[in-house]
């Protein structure tokens, strides 16, 4: 929880996407970004599916930005 709190803080200083990217995280699905928070990023993938993503798992991945159209808002 506290690597997921610390990789929060960098994301929101650091911002490398924001909310309506259109993004993939370690090679997955594209999915846009709905929404960014301390402990996790909420993401909807073209199928309407909605993935809670824990930060330090987007910290510690490769994310792919699109500059695609962001998917579903």
């Amino acid at each position: 929880m506290l690597e997921d709190l610390t990789a929060g803080l960098a994301l929101l200083v650091e911002r490398p996407f924001s909310v309506g990217d259109c993004i993939s995280v370690g090679g997955g699905p594209s999915a846009s970004v709905l929404s960014v928070g301390v402990k996790s990023t909420v993401l909807r993938t073209s199928g309407g599916d909605v993935l809670v993503v824990g930060n330090k798992d987007l910290a510690s991945g490769r994310i792919d930005i699109s500059d695609q159209l962001a998917v579903m808002l």
